[in-house]
C-alpha cells in the first residue's frame, strides 16, 4: 500500500532490500535547512532509486524517500516477488531491471519462460516484443492457439505443442490457427518451430493462468476497457464489435476465476499516464 505523510523531522532515505536495512542519505526537514547547507539532489536521490528501487534489481521489498524531504513515499509489496502497489513517482521500472529480476529466478531444466498476459488490446504484444528484444529470446504468440469461438479451451495444445518439448529440452514444434482462411472458426493450418533457447517469451491471453506452473516470471498487463476496445476495433473493424464485447465477457471471468492478475510477478499500465520511455521502461499498476 502506498502511503504519504508530511513530517517535519529528519529521516533519512531508507532502503530495505531482503529485510537488511540500509541508510541511502540523511534528509532534513525544511525547517531544519539552511541556505548554507547542502543537501542531495533531485538527480542523487532519483540515480538513488532506479539503482535500488522498483526500477532496481530488487523491487520487492522497499521503502524509499522522495526528492522532496518534506514528503516520505513508502510502499509495501506481497511476498515472492510479487509487486502490489506502486505510485507517488515510484511507478517506472527499467526493462534491463526486469530482465534482471528473471535472470535471478531459477532455470526449470535450463530455461526460463516468462509469460505475458491481460486481456486483450492492453498492450501484450508491445511489450513481450521489447522484452524479448533485450532478452535475446523468442517470442510464442497465444494467436496461435486462441479462436474466437475458443478463448481459454486450447490450453493442452499448448502444453503438448510447446511448453513439455521446451521444458525437456527439445524444440517446440506446433500447428498454429488459421485466422486467414478461417477467422471465425478453430481451423488449423501449418506449422512452427521455435528453436529451443534459455529464455523463451509467451505472449496472448491467459498465458499465466494456473495451470502454467512452470512459468519463471509471470507479467501482467492491463488497460481501461474503452481503450482496449477502441484499440481492437481499429485493428478489426467495427464489423468485430459484438465479438470484441463478447470476448470481453468471457476472459473477464476467467481472469477472476483464475486469479490470474494475483498471481502476477509485476503489473504493468497498459495506457500510462505518466512521463517515460516506452522503448526502455514501463509504469506500473498503482
Amino acid at each position: 500500500m502506498v502511503a504519504a505523510r508530511a513530517t517535519s523531522q529528519a529521516f533519512p532515505a531508507v532502503l530495505v532490500i531482503e529485510g537488511v536495512f540500509v541508510v541511502v542519505a540523511g534528509l532534513k526537514s525544511s525547517s531544519e535547512r539552511g541556505s548554507d547547507k547542502e543537501e542531495p539532489s533531485g538527480e542523487v536521490l532519483d540515480s538513488a532509486f532506479r539503482n535500488h528501487g522498483p526500477c532496481g534489481r530488487r523491487p520487492a521489498r522497499l521503502w524509499n524517500a522522495c526528492t522532496s524531504a518534506d514528503v516520505l513515499c513508502e510502499f509495501a509489496v506481497g511476498g515472492s516477488g510479487s509487486i502490489d502497489g506502486y505510485g507517488l513517482g515510484m511507478s517506472v521500472l527499467r526493462l534491463d531491471d526486469v530482465r534482471a529480476e528473471v535472470m535471478e529466478r531459477p532455470a526449470d531444466s535450463g530455461i526460463r519462460i516468462i509469460g505475458v498476459d491481460g486481456p486483450q488490446g492492453s498492450g501484450k504484444s508491445t511489450l513481450a516484443a521489447r522484452i524479448a528484444a533485450r532478452m535475446g529470446a523468442p517470442v510464442i504468440q497465444m494467436d496461435d492457439f486462441v479462436s474466437w469461438v475458443d478463448l481459454v479451451g486450447w490450453w493442452p495444445r499448448l502444453q503438448a505443442q510447446v511448453l513439455d518439448p521446451l521444458l525437456s529440452g527439445s524444440d517446440a514444434h506446433y500447428q498454429v490457427r488459421d485466422w486467414e482462411n478461417d477467422e471465425f472458426g478453430t481451423s488449423l493450418s501449418g506449422w512452427k518451430t521455435v528453436e529451443w533457447s534459455p529464455v523463451v517469451v509467451l505472449e496472448g491471453l491467459t498465458c499465466t493462468r494456473g495451470a502454467a506452473d512452470r512459468l519463471a516470471y509471470r507479467i501482467w498487463v492491463q488497460a481501461p476497457d474503452e481503450v482496449r476496445l477502441r484499440r481492437g476495433l481499429e485493428r478489426d473493424g467495427q464489423t468485430h464489435r459484438e465479438l470484441w464485447l463478447a470476448s470481453m465477457i468471457t476472459e473477464r471471468q476467467f481472469f477472476t476465476q483464475d486469479a490470474t492478475r494475483t498471481r502476477a510477478d509485476l503489473r504493468v499500465d497498459g495506457n500510462p499516464g505518466i512521463s517515460h520511455d516506452p522503448e526502455s521502461e514501463i509504469v506500473l499498476c498503482e
